[in-house]
């Protein structure tokens, strides 16, 4: 209402919106499978495929790329790539014709009880077609006009500089021609020209031991390697992108300004345009006279824009696991199958929708990865499960016919015979979580470690809050957990910088580099416990006909599971001392931080069935 009283234009149009894409999206392969039974004891499992995975095509050729290899038409590195333009092929990412994977797998029997099993594989993952997040992301804005407004320009100060009663700054279809300023400066993620297709590369050897008639014990090892796997929307140049000498220049001019001054968004002349007459028609912050100056230093000056992005193929994932598994087969009524597994995951993807084979993780994108060490960006992956133990069984009532309880009384047999009780449990310890925050002024906006404080709560601090309470941390730091969380996890065990300007105000430090990690093994949600069980029975019926009943109990323990991860959250930097809630300048300001809320997995939920 303020907005519309002031006479600013609110609304945003998404440029690109409005097309509709006809993709065309190829897969060929050519593969060869063979076995060989080298030997009475051994048998070896060769294999080759061949695949080739074209970058998709527009019918129109409405899309575009980024090619940080090209140089722009206007003489700066980087430039959108229009496919079928300036000679090009009309594939959205150059198509890679040397995806070759090979399979090995081999099985020997030691002896009459023992059989050893191993295999080594390449895996190329489905990179065109795996990806659906929206047309905008594969390069359409300039294919259908829209609005980009900025009501109170690049530098808000409170004062609009765009009003209703203005001309919209319309930013208008330009079409696919990388001559056109127009086509620059609108905010967009886009894929990388010379994407690359995810490959994994896996192998595995277990050890299986008959033991007995119907035991069956394995122990093993089983990895994963994946490479070139999709980051969405990562930041193609910030802060980091700027010479560090550069940067500490700047943070010696903001604390001399007693922090009022921040070189890196002060507005100076735009080098893309004239300082007088008539200005290049630029989109976005790219068509103003004035710039700040951190984008006249950034390696790709044209490739700007409050969502500009590019998705890349620099992810990489590993995994390697111990799997141990003892198994019954069935006989005699009774079946088991456990399975348990020790593993490590360790990645640095994120989430990328319907990725179709891509590790998904969480997402953790954007100024807390490092742009020049993606080394800096692995971390214990958010799907990562160190523990985890599944079960399952069958079990047949020993009632009935056939059975040594009642065999020959018709009431038992009527009543108890012929009934199958199944189910499967699982337990596994929680997943990790982002830190977040605490990193006013940073480069790289990671919070620091703050040594020798313990990641987590003193166990008599755990519990739940009513929003009301105090609680006074080991710090001597007192905060108010939101009303119906959980608290676990300790805020000061992370925080941010601050300097001491020359008349004395604390501010936060600026250009600084974070140097926690994204993730800690000790930071994780809840483990989890949950059985399932099922009863069934079937009786004949004339005809050959049979009639199933039976009843599924899910969670039957109605056992209370959190579903909710802890917060990660820090907050803001604390500037100010408050002696008495013991906040020191460079402590994140949330309540909330190691805390979860009362989101729970579904409770007992039995479904009675009958199928004829």
């Amino acid at each position: 209402a303020a907005a519309m009283l002031l006479g600013t234009g609110v609304w945003w149009i998404r440029p690109g919106a409005n097309v509709a894409p006809a993709f065309s999206q190829k897969y060929f392969a050519a593969y060869s499978q063979n076995d060989w039974r080298a030997t009475s004891r051994l048998t070896v499992n060769l294999g080759l495929r061949w695949e080739v995975q074209p970058g998709p095509t527009e019918r129109s050729n409405r899309m575009s790329s980024w090619d940080f290899t090209a140089q722009s038409a206007f003489g700066t590195a980087g430039a959108i790539a229009f496919p079928a333009a300036d000679g090009s092929t009309r594939n959205l990412w150059d198509t890679t014709y040397n995806n070759w994977g090979p399979r090995i797998g081999a099985a020997y029997q030691w002896n009459d009880r023992t059989v050893l099993r191993g295999g080594f594989g390449i895996t190329y993952l489905p990179t065109n077609t795996g990806y659906f997040s929206s047309p905008v992301d594969y390069g359409v804005a300039n294919f259908a006009g829209g609005v980009l407004q900025q009501a109170y320009g690049t530098s808000p100060a409170g004062v609009p500089v765009i009003r209703f009663s203005d001309p919209a700054p319309v930013s208008p279809a330009i079409g696919g021609n990388p001559e056109a300023p127009q086509v620059y400066g609108i905010g967009e993620a886009r894929f990388d020209r010379h994407l690359e297709n995810g490959q994994a590369r896996q192998w595995n050897f277990f050890i299986e031991r008959a033991l007995g008639a119907r035991w069956m014990a394995s122990i093993g090892y089983s990895a994963s390697v994946s490479r070139n796997l999709h980051n969405r929307s990562f930041p193609i140049q910030n802060l980091q992108s700027i010479d560090p000498a550069i940067l500490a220049d700047w943070r010696n001019q903001f604390i001399a300004s007693n922090g009022t001054l921040n070189p890196a968004t002060q507005l100076v002349q735009n080098p893309l345009q004239p300082a007088t007459g008539p200005l290049v028609p630029f989109a976005g912050v790219l068509g103003q006279r004035t710039i700040p100056r951190q984008n006249t230093l950034f390696p790709y000056p044209l490739l700007v824009g409050s969502n500009a992005a590019v998705n890349l193929s620099q992810a990489t994932a590993d995994y390697h696991a111990m799997i141990l598994r003892v198994s019954r087969r069935y006989a005699n009524g009774t079946m088991l199958d456990a399975t348990y597994t020790w593993s490590k995951e360790i990645d640095n993807t994120d989430t990328v929708e319907d990725n179709q084979g891509f590790n998904a993780g969480a997402s953790a994108r954007g100024g807390n990865h490092s742009l020049s060490n993606f080394a800096l960006n692995r971390r214990l992956g958010y799907s990562d499960i160190p523990h985890r133990l599944v079960a399952t069984f069958l079990y047949e009532l020993p009632f009935g016919k056939g059975k040594p309880i009642g065999a020959s009384n018709r009431v038992v047999r009527a009543l108890l015979g012929g009934w199958q009780v199944s189910g499967s449990a699982i337990w596994q310890t929680g997943f990790p979580l982002a830190i977040t925050g605490a990193a006013d002024g940073a480069a790289l906006q990671r919070p620091d470690r703050v040594e020798g404080v313990d990641l987590g709560l003193p166990e008599n601090l755990w519990g739940w809050y009513d929003g009301n309470t105090r609680v006074t941390l080991p710090s001597g730091r007192i905060i108010t957990p939101p009303a119906r969380t959980y608290l676990k996890y300790n805020p000061d065990a992370f925080a941010g910088r601050v300097v001491t300007t020359p008349n004395g105000r604390i501010v936060a430090d600026q250009f600084w580099y974070g140097n926690a990690a994204i993730t800690y093994d000790e930071i994780r949600t809840d483990n989890r416990f949950n059985l399932d069980m099922s009863i069934r029975r079937e009786f004949a019926l004339p005809n050959a006909l049979r009639f199933e009943l039976g009843a599924d109990a899910m969670n039957i323990l109605n056992h209370t599971q959190f579903s909710g991860s802890y917060t990660g959250a820090l907050g803001g930097t604390v500037t100010t001392a408050n002696p008495t809630l013991g906040l020191v300048p460079g402590m994140g300001n949330s309540n909330s931080y190691g805390t979860r809320g009362m989101a729970t997995y579904n409770p007992r939920q039995i479904m009675l069935r009958a199928t004829l």
